[in-house]
């Protein structure tokens, strides 16, 4: 018997994820064994091949001392099935292939090394789109990885698998039409760093630069789409259009607007990657490569909608090109975004003639949207609530809840499981317009399997949960129980996920205050808790013997968690002021500065100078916050910084928070005893490029999350702005 097992046997209920509808348990349990029969009473191929493997049994067709019923049952809503188990039989009913193999996965999840206890289970799940999106233009994963994720997918009953096939970053789909979107497109020059929409260079396979990429040849895609068939997932694919095209503007250069003749000699010098990143919608030449390129996507993939993105799309050059403008003479257009919606409403009346339909970000709202076209709403719930109060079909993937490869700091599975996804500020036939949601994954920072696993998971658990039962079934510490008997489950299938870290109460133990930290044990099934050097932990408490203390969950098969760093400062500080938060700051910086901020201290540059945030320099730099942190009455603060990118806080000296690298936004904070008094501090931040954020905040002794001090920088076409915010500003 397996470890995994022996938990499952020991906890009083199987962990059922996501919560069936209606769930009832009954004493004894159903025995999978050689003379179990099998009765099938209109149940397909495909159902008895997925039983199979449930079972790990090869049934016969016949009654036995115990039996498995399959039996078909018509009327039932589609994907809805019925699980009743009792010591002789396990009687399984649906109308539907997807319905017996949703009820499959619920076996999956009940079997016990062979035992089944015993239940009543009527199920149906709460929206028809449960999807989540992988985007494979940043980063290439190939056929193996996709399989196993999609492996996961159907695990957990997700049933569309968005696939970002083509962006700036690479062309991912075979073009037997235009075989140069793979032959120069897929292949881009490898980036000295992760990740640099500045270094986005695409050389062709003359090149004698190192190349970094990969493609999905045609047969390859249609294999993909029969192995998701047979577990009932759907492939959205995404190919991108008319922005986000620098892969497809870099293979076919005659898809760009035209640039004035500086910003192509820098790009064709792969010193400027950014300028021919749109399609432009002036050239009917592009309108018929675009629904060229669609006729070959709708040959490979089956896929009722096909999405083309149509997010983010830097209108400059669309003003200085001779074609855009002209098209938007001849259809008086008044503006560059009716210019896209233009292009949309011809690509969604282009599908529309081929029995499909068309899907895009929430961008396709602007300038008036597409007759036929639905909406995925990323940016907030807003696009959602306009496109279904204008009876367009929605899916809900808001950045707050629904963007994986944000951190788990930012995006807790909790926050997840918390998301309602329908808003409340739509009613009656509206709501109907919601056709459910999904999550995103996009991999500019995320490039390995595991990477992306880890982010996804837990997190797609939470959400599997919020799409597919009903809200008043749900519960989060019910959920948080059940995931944490689960853990083992995921193990078992080999995927890599996060396990949290153990809270360490403080993060950071302050001698003038304290000498140990205290920790909580959550009850994750089998994992126990050690040490870095694998020392395993008994008691509640762990005594501040060294500068810092390591402390993870281990599960049965090895796998640790994150750790808990808890770091030792001894903070002096001088006499108490009565105005508590930041007492000064001053804002030097240092020109041309690289990530990551290490090198920015290590440098130790002599010129500092004051900077207008106006006119702040457009490469890579840093900032230094320097001042006094007032503390006006004693207690355990929470403080902490966000940023995008790097930023370290210290306090008198001694690091307390290391948010440092290249990265999107990511907040870290800490907790910390602290007497009253002024402690000197200094936060130092760095932007390696695009839009900058920092934020400085705490949660004093029994209060609320308070601003500090915010700075951000905003990119928005070839405008800039900047904020600074001092002492309460909003966060």
């Amino acid at each position: 018997m397996t470890t995994l097992s022996i938990l499952f046997l020991l906890a009083s209920t199987p962990p059922l994820i996501p919560l069936p509808q209606e769930l009832a348990w009954n004493a004894g349990s159903f025995e999978l064994n050689r003379n179990t029969g099998l009765i099938n009473k209109g149940a397909t191929n495909n159902t008895l091949s997925r039983l199979r493997e449930a079972t790990d049994l090869i049934l016969r067709n016949q009654a036995g001392t115990s039996s498995i019923v399959l039996e078909q049952v018509p009327g039932m809503p589609d994907e809805a099935y019925t699980l009743e188990v009792t010591p002789l039989q396990l009687r399984l009913t649906s109308s539907s292939d997807a319905g017996f193999f949703y009820g499959i996965q619920t076996l999956k999840q009940l079997n016990q090394n062979g035992r089944i206890r015993a239940v009543k289970i009527k199920d149906a799940p709460r929206f028809g789109w449960r999807g989540l999106m992988l985007d494979e233009s940043r980063h290439f994963f190939g056929p193996k990885f996709v399989r196993k994720y999609l492996d996961g997918m159907a695990a957990h009953k997700f049933n569309n698998f968005h696939w970002h096939l083509t962006d700036d970053g690479g062309w991912r789909m075979e073009s037997k039409r235009f075989p140069e979107l793979t032959r120069v497109g897929a292949f881009r020059k490898e980036q000295g760093v992760e990740w640099d929409y500045g270094n986005l260079w695409f050389p062709g396979p003359s090149s004698s630069e190192k190349l970094y990429g990969g493609f999905y040849n045609q047969d390859e895609l249609r294999s993909m789409v029969d192995y998701a068939r047979v577990r009932h997932i759907n492939i959205v694919p995404e190919i991108e259009m008319p922005g986000h095209s620098l892969a497809a503007t870099a293979s076919k250069p005659e898809l760009q607007c035209e640039p004035p003749p500086g910003v192509m000699a820098e790009y064709l010098k792969g010193t400027n990657s950014q300028a021919p990143t749109m399609m432009c919608p002036g050239k009917d030449s592009t309108i018929e490569f675009c629904k060229n390129i669609l006729d070959e996507t709708m040959a490979l993939f089956p896929s009722k909608f096909i999405h083309i993105g149509a997010d983010e799309v830097d209108k400059t050059l669309w003003r200085q090109c001779k074609h855009c403008q002209a098209r938007m003479k001849a259809n008086n257009l008044k503006d560059e975004h009716e210019l896209q919606s233009w292009f949309v409403r011809q690509m969604d009346a282009y599908l529309a003639s081929k029995g499909r339909r068309l899907i895009g970000w929430d961008e396709i709202l602007e300038g008036g949207l597409a007759p036929g076209a639905a909406v995925m709403s990323w940016r907030g719930i807003s696009g959602g609530i306009a496109a279904a109060q204008a009876n367009h079909d929605v899916v809900m993937s808001p950045t707050s809840h629904c963007y994986f490869d944000y951190s788990y700091d930012t995006i807790p599975t909790s926050l997840v499981y918390s998301y309602e996804v329908i808003p409340a500020a739509l009613t009656g036939e509206q709501r109907n317009r919601v056709l459910g949601g999904q999550a995103n994954i996009w991999t500019e920072w995320l490039s390995t399997p595991a990477e992306v696993e880890s982010m996804t998971y837990p997190r797609a658990l939470a959400l599997a949960e919020t799409l597919w039962t009903q809200p008043e079934r749900k519960s989060w510490s019910d959920f948080e129980a059940r995931l944490n008997a689960y853990y083992p489950r995921l193990e078992q299938m080999k995927i890599a996920f996060r396990l949290g870290a153990p809270k360490l109460d403080p993060d950071v133990l302050n001698l003038a205050a304290n000498k140990e930290w205290k920790f909580t044990r959550p009850d994750i099934a089998g994992a126990q808790l050690v040490l870095e050097d694998g020392t395993v932990v008994t008691g509640a408490t762990v005594p501040a013997t060294n500068k810092e203390v390591k402390v993870y969950f281990q599960l049965p098969g090895g796998r640790r968690g994150d750790p808990a760093v808890g770091r030792v400062v001894n903070l002096t500080h001088t006499t108490a002021l009565n105005q508590p938060g930041l007492l000064s700051m001053t804002i030097p910086w240092t020109k041309n500065t690289a990530p990551p901020l290490s090198e920015f201290e290590n440098a130790k540059q002599a010129e500092e100078a004051s900077i207008s945030l106006v006119a702040r320099p457009t490469k890579p730099y840093a900032l230094r916050f320097k001042g006094g942190l007032v503390v006006d009455k004693p207690g355990r603060y929470t403080i902490g910084i966000g940023s995008d990118d790097g930023s370290v806080l210290y306090l008198d000296g001694q690091k307390v928070i290391d948010n440092d690298g290249a990265h999107p936004y990511i907040e870290r904070t800490v907790t910390i005893d602290l007497q009253p008094g002024v402690y000197p501090m200094d936060l130092v931040y760095f932007e390696a490029g695009g839009s900058s954020r920092l934020e400085f905040f705490w949660t004093p002794p029994g209060g609320t999350r308070q601003a500090i001090q915010s700075f951000r920088h905003q990119r928005s076409g070839s405008s800039d702005s900047d904020s600074l915010a001092g002492s309460g500003g909003s966060i």
